[in-house]
């Protein structure tokens, strides 16, 4: 007995070293911002705009959420007209001066992001070490250090709720339980609500991951309250990302009480390069070992690649030769790590076999879609065959641009499983002492 309760003792106190080490990855990250405060620059997260939310979240013009009840104190409730609908989360906001604003976001954000995905790993039965070593590759990802310059706050707090949602998720059905589920809708809605393209590609990847964990708990039956808890996650999430959905869809109505519809004259060709314009080159996938070889996109590093490079760039010069703010790296060791645990998952367990070659499975075909016109046989014509041309065909599609946003669910598939390949030499460590 004693045994048993000073194991689960190690256990929590490596799980709370783990967590205090994401803590200081922020810390040694953020340091020159943080210790002490000084304002974050951070491009298109403008100070004023926090002004005039903070004014319209006073006034009660908007709809919000007014979270002093989210967990209990006294209810939460919606307030503010119609018109406008939106849920705003910055209640909180109002105990930090307006200038510190982006000082404690992005931090805040990325260690969310951090715990969420330790969560998430530790939701697979992996190891401490080996969960902290997929939390700290996320937060550690060149998105999160250069995008921070670029200013995509959303794209910070979308990645903390779905990572938090992708744990509550995996958690919900293995364990069967509706309330997981539940908060796993609600992460899910805001992450989508947060940065709505992005979050919709990542969530096309948390369908896949939901069907795969559906079959690999099978043998556990109870599918009444499995879809009941489901179907409720759905309706959450439907319901928490339904304002923004609404907006950037297009099915918002103007001021004159109308749907805008302009007429779109550009050619197909035009309509396709416009789409994928941000592919990523093939060889550019080399940043992701060698992370700022094309440059990192800011001011002391600019990028020199071929992003953002308009069609009509190399033969008449018009529009944009290469444009970047951020870049998506994740580095050798990292990478290393991945390799290993594709290497070596015939070894592993049957459960975290298949978990692995699913994620494999998963960023293979994440890339293969970032690159976008550079792999299609048509190229930057209007007709072509490849992996994105696929998805730009699928309905409302040709309006979401921008292919390197497969970008983001490739590297939540590299964390994981350089996540895997850790506990795989934990593992075999352990063996070779005993």
């Amino acid at each position: 007995m004693k045994l048993k309760i000073k194991n689960k003792s190690t256990k929590y106190k490596n799980h709370l070293i783990a967590i205090a080490g994401l803590a200081l990855i922020v810390i040694v990250v953020f340091y020159n911002v943080l210790l002490p405060p000084k304002p974050l620059l951070a491009q298109d997260s403008s100070l004023v705009s926090e002004v005039i939310s903070r004014q319209r979240n006073a006034s009660g013009k908007d709809i919000y959420w007014n979270t002093t009840g989210y967990l209990g104190n006294g209810g939460g409730r919606l307030a503010g007209k119609l018109g406008k609908a939106r849920i705003d989360f910055i209640m909180w906001r109002k105990l930090f001066p307006v200038k510190f604003r982006n000082t404690f976001d992005f931090p805040f954000a990325v260690f969310l992001v951090g715990l969420g995905f330790y969560l998430f790993c530790v939701s697979l039965e992996l190891k401490p070490l080996a969960a902290f070593t997929g939390a700290a590759s996320i937060m550690l990802s060149g998105d999160f250090i250069s995008a921070t310059y670029s200013g995509h706050t959303g794209k910070f707090f979308m990645w903390a709720y779905l990572c938090f949602a992708i744990w509550l998720l995996t958690s919900g059905i293995r364990k069967r339980n509706i309330l997981l589920l539940l908060w796993a809708g609600i992460c899910g809605g805001i992450g989508v609500s947060s940065q709505l393209d992005i979050g919709f590609i990542i969530v096309l990847f948390f369908f896949a991951w939901t069907l795969f964990l559906i079959w690999q708990t099978r043998n556990q039956k109870r599918w009444v309250k499995l879809s009941a808890g489901l179907a409720i996650a759905c309706a959450a999430g439907l319901i928490y990302s339904a304002s923004t959905v609404y907006t950037l869809m297009g099915l918002a109505r103007s001021a004159e009480g109308k749907t805008s519809q302009a007429k779109d004259t550009r050619t197909e060709a035009e309509k396709w390069n416009w789409a994928t314009q941000w592919s990523l080159p093939k060889a550019e996938t080399l940043t992701f070992v060698m992370p700022g070889f094309f440059g990192f996109g800011l001011p002391d590093s600019p990028y020199w690649g071929k992003i953002g490079q308009d069609a009509r760039w190399p033969k008449q010069h018009i529009g944009f030769p290469r444009f970047s703010m951020s870049t998506q790296n994740m580095g050798i060791i990292v990478f290393a790590l991945a390799i290993l645990a594709l290497a070596t998952a015939a070894k592993m367990d049957s459960y975290s076999k298949k978990t692995i070659y699913f994620w494999g499975i998963a960023i293979i075909v994440a890339l293969l879609f970032a690159y976008g016109r550079y792999f299609d046989i048509g190229g930057v014509s209007e007709s072509g065959f490849g992996p994105y041309r696929l998805f730009y065909s699928l309905p409302k599609m040709e309006s979401m641009r921008n292919p390197l946003k497969f970008l983001f669910p490739f590297m939540m598939g590299i964390s994981l499983l350089a996540s895997y390949g850790m506990q795989y030499i934990i593992v075999d460590e352990n063996n070779n002492k005993q």
